[in-house]
């Protein structure tokens, strides 16, 4: 019965901080939709969101790198079960060694959102840093505002510290933008002197075709294999890639010439890159989502 007792309270626990996470994002969009009709700052700043964040009891690392390992450990968990000829027969049955087969699948269902609402909280902490840059490059803000290190920040720190953390993080992350933003972040960390020397593109306007681009001169990639493995490397740059196709999907792309050329572009450089990397990396293996991605940029040049 203590085991039964302890899975409750900690699913009551999870519930809780996915109900508040919804109250948070409630108040964000709507501030947001506000935001970009007047571009006011106190309406964000007046927000549940910013208020969380800026109080004293928030500790904003540790907030970060905590979902940061929930969302990672939610990837790899999958992977494993996938990849360990687990059936999910043999699955399910290990775990009704413990619970019953309505805890179970409640607790499966329970740590999936669980993975989608760490998302979203830190996408709007994320937003947030923006909207707030933004405000304090047009001088809106005000001492009284504070100040925090940027959540996009903490996050480049922890992936650099703990590199274990890249694959199953950037797995987890289904959001785009923020997926797109943190790998060019992550890149331009190692990279930015060798992008900015060879692209001529600034730091902050550097995009995922720069990177590529960059890539596919066999000298560029020649000059960075001290800098990063060949694994992590290919890993940050398919989830590029995945990042930029699912950006640029839509209507509006299928039915631009302009937009199809620049795919078909990229799709050119991604493959040449990965040509690029076996032949400077010594036992350069692709890993499976890396065989997906160039099977999608073949196609798609087809």
């Amino acid at each position: 019965m203590a085991g039964a007792s302890d899975f409750l309270t900690i699913m009551a626990k999870i519930m809780m901080f996915q109900y508040l996470v919804t109250l948070l994002e409630t108040d964000f969009i709507c501030r947001c939709q506000v935001f970009k009709r007047n571009k006011g700052w106190p309406i964000i700043r007046d927000s549940f969101l910013n208020q969380l964040l800026g109080s004293q009891r928030t500790n904003l690392k540790n907030l970060v790198i905590s979902s940061l390992h929930i969302m990672a450990a939610k990837a790899k968990e999958t992977f494993d079960d996938n990849h360990k000829g687990h059936s999910a027969d043999a699955i399910l049955k290990k775990k009704l060694q413990d619970l019953d087969r309505a805890s179970y699948l409640a607790e499966a269902e329970i740590r999936y959102t669980l993975c989608l609402s760490v998302q979203g909280l830190l996408t709007m902490m994320a937003e947030l840093d923006t909207i707030k840059k933004g405000a304090d490059k047009k001088g809106r803000t005000s001492r009284s505002d504070g100040s925090r290190t940027p959540v996009l920040e903490i996050v480049i720190d922890e992936l650099s510290y703990n590199k274990e953390l890249i694959g199953p993080f950037l797995q987890a992350l289904t959001e785009p933008k923020w997926k797109m933003d943190i790998i060019l972040t992550y890149l331009l960390k190692y990279f930015s002197r060798y992008i900015t020397k060879n692209v001529g593109s600034d730091i902050e306007a550097t995009t995922i075709q720069d990177i590529f681009n960059f890539f596919s001169d066999v000298t560029n990639a020649r000059s960075i294999t001290r800098r990063i493995s060949a694994d992590l490397l290919q890993l940050v740059l398919v989830h590029g890639f995945q990042a930029y196709f699912s950006l640029r999907k839509g209507s509006d792309f299928m039915n631009s010439c302009e937009q199809k050329v620049l795919l078909k572009e990229t799709c050119k450089s991604f493959i040449a890159t990965f040509q690029n990397l076996q032949s400077v990396y010594k036992n350069f293996e692709l890993v499976a989502v890396g065989r997906d991605a160039l099977f999608t940029a073949a196609t798609i040049l087809s």
